[in-house]
């Protein structure tokens, strides 16, 4: 479990997990768990960031891990920072909704009520002029 409002920070040393405010379904720090594998192989053995989306506990975050090295230049562990997937997965849901909403108004507020006669009046016009050859906008 994480706070919603602060995400996770942890400190790994090699993949082990040394510190952290992630917590386990008891209230326990997770300290002693391992990094996944993938996070490992980029950052540990490659030296290189991680980002992307990891399960921690049983909620998706949007997290970074970086490499710690020692003053060799040795990697040595791993940073891992992370923010709740769903604060993002909210506002995009939001401004999906909002541009849905927005679209919508102004479909619709282009429509003309049309009553039975104007519709009538309408094909009828545009009939007698497909009829007569002539169309909006040419000279007669």
């Amino acid at each position: 479990m994480v706070d919603h409002s602060t995400g996770s920070t942890t400190i790994f040393h090699d993949d082990i997990r040394i510190a952290t405010n992630v917590r386990l379904r008891n209230g326990d720090r997770a300290v002693g768990s391992r990094a996944a594998s993938d996070v490992s192989e980029t950052v540990l053995r490659r030296g290189e960031v991680w980002r992307g989306r990891t399960l921690v506990g049983n909620q998706w975050f949007i997290s970074e891990y970086d490499p710690i090295r020692d003053y060799s230049g040795k990697v040595i562990g791993m940073l891992s920072v992370g923010l709740p997937e769903d604060i993002y997965t909210e506002i995009r849901n939001q401004v999906i909704f909002s541009f849905f909403a927005h679209s919508t108004a102004c479909a619709l507020s282009t429509l003309a009520p049309c009553s039975a006669n104007s519709c009538i009046s309408s094909y009828e016009i545009s009939s007698s002029r497909l009829a007569s050859g002539t169309t909006r906008g040419s000279a007669e």
